[in-house]
C-alpha cells in the first residue's frame, strides 16, 4: 500500500516493472493516469454498407477486433448478394465503437478485392463524429477523391476484406 491508494507492484533486479492500481496498469516507474492501460477487449461486429451502395443484401457480413486501450485493430469481411450502386461515397458502418472525432482518427489496408472499377489503390478512412459517422469510415483514392458506389463493377457482387487500426473515444 502506498499512500491512501492501494496497488500492486512488480519488480525484478529491484526496478518497478508494472504496477496496477485504481487506474490500471502502468509500465515502468510511469504514475500519471493519462498513461494507464485501462481496457482489453476481443470480439466480433456484424459491418453494413451505410452509403454507396443503395437495397444491399449482403452473402458475408463479418467483423472482428481487438481493442487496447483507446486504439481498436478490425478486420472486415463484406460481400454484397443484391445491390445498386449509387453517386454517392462508400460508406461502411458499424465498427465496435465509436470513432475518436478526430480526422482522420483511423486508417485501414484494402487486403482483396471485387469489382472495383478502378485499378487505382485506394483506402478507408475511419472518420471522427464530427463527420456525422459515429461508427465507420469511407473509401478514398490515393489522390483525396471520394470512391463512390457508380466506382463499383457489380454492386450486386461487391467484395472487400478489410484490416485497419482505429482511435476511440
Amino acid at each position: 500500500k502506498h499512500g491512501s491508494s492501494p496497488f500492486m507492484r512488480f519488480n525484478t533486479g529491484g526496478s518497478n516493472r508494472f504496477r496496477i492500481d485504481s487506474d490500471g496498469v502502468k509500465f515502468g516507474t510511469d504514475s500519471a493516469a493519462a498513461n494507464a492501460l485501462d481496457d482489453y477487449e476481443e470480439g466480433t461486429f456484424t459491418p453494413t454498407i451505410s452509403q454507396g451502395i443503395s437495397s444491399v443484401a449482403y452473402t458475408t457480413q463479418t467483423g472482428s477486433y481487438t481493442k487496447i486501450g483507446n486504439l481498436c485493430h478490425v478486420v472486415i469481411h463484406i460481400h454484397t448478394s443484391s445491390g445498386t450502386g449509387n453517386s454517392a461515397r462508400v460508406e461502411i458502418s458499424g465498427l465496435p465503437f465509436p470513432v475518436a472525432d478526430t480526422n482522420p482518427a483511423g486508417t485501414f489496408g484494402r487486403a482483396y478485392s471485387v469489382n472495383f472499377t478502378s485499378s487505382s489503390l485506394m483506402f478507408f478512412l475511419g472518420l471522427g463524429q464530427s463527420t456525422g459517422i459515429s461508427n465507420g469510415g469511407q473509401f478514398y483514392f490515393l489522390d483525396g477523391s471520394s470512391f463512390t458506389g457508380t466506382d463499383i463493377g457489380t454492386p450486386s457482387n461487391f467484395q472487400v476484406r478489410l484490416a485497419g487500426v482505429y482511435r476511440t473515444t
